[in-house]
């Protein structure tokens, strides 16, 4: 976890104690990308991004180009990552952050997260309903209509056409970002996390220590068998004047 005044924390247990750590930057420290136990990324103000290859025991800091304050970091792989942040700043990486080269948003709005599936498809989110996507890594990044106009502070992407975003409600698509729909979470106050394991599962975070579920409700399913009723010809025929039908 990256917090404020270069304070990094780390824990080896799944969150049971915490060890702090500096980066040695000396800036307020971000967004943080954990590939695995050694390899970890975390962008902070300032343009700066540091750098471990052995879980925290040494930080180096890498030169991003830019001064901005960044807002997310994201590695897909040891070679190829992204770090968004003020200003529609995106930057781009190939070989591990020793260079970073900056990709064009089209956009002056800040930009709060990134979140990419494989090395080729990915969004981008930010201020006033900002909505970016890319089927090329970057190379192009295409807004979409997001239907919404608060800030979105964090997307979470599921596959190449599924993703959430979160900020002061949820936003959801299924088919790459042609349609975004907006649905409602019980609560009323500002959500600024959002994380799936699939479909089927995610978590959204709010300040106070608020976290909501999401699981879908669907209709469940009658299989109960409907009975045929047979009306058949009454006999004798002609019959008398009346006749009693059971059913």
């Amino acid at each position: 976890a990256a917090c404020n005044d270069d304070t990094i924390l780390v824990t080896s247990d799944g969150g049971e104690t915490w060890t702090v750590q500096t980066s040695g930057s000396g800036v307020d420290l971000v967004g943080v990308s954990v590939l695995n136990d050694s390899m970890v990324w975390i962008a902070g103000d300032d343009g700066v991004i540091v750098h471990t290859t052995d879980g925290g025991t040494t930080w180096t800091e890498q030169t991003s180009t830019v001064t901005i304050d960044f807002k997310s970091i994201e590695f897909q792989t040891e070679q190829i990552g992204w770090a968004v942040g003020k200003d529609g700043t995106i930057i781009y990486t190939d070989d591990g952050g020793s260079i970073w080269t900056q990709q064009t948003s089209n956009t002056t709005e800040h930009l709060y997260d990134v979140s990419f599936v494989d090395n080729l498809n990915g969004w981008v989110v930010g201020y006033s309903g900002v909505v970016l996507h890319t089927t090329d890594g970057g190379v192009t990044w295409t807004p979409q209509t997001s239907g919404v106009t608060y800030n979105i502070y964090r997307v979470a992407a599921i596959d190449a056409t599924e993703a959430w975003a979160v900020g002061s409600q949820s936003i959801h698509t299924t088919d790459g970002g042609t349609i975004w729909t907006e649905v409602e979470v019980p609560c009323t106050i500002t959500l600024w996390g959002v994380d799936f394991v699939n479909s089927d599962l995610g978590i959204a975070m709010a300040n106070g220590g608020i976290v909501v579920r999401y699981t879908p409700v669907g209709v469940a399913e009658n299989n109960e068998s409907t009975p045929v009723v047979t009306l058949s010809q009454n006999y004798p025929n002609p019959m008398r004047n009346s006749t009693t039908i059971f059913y």
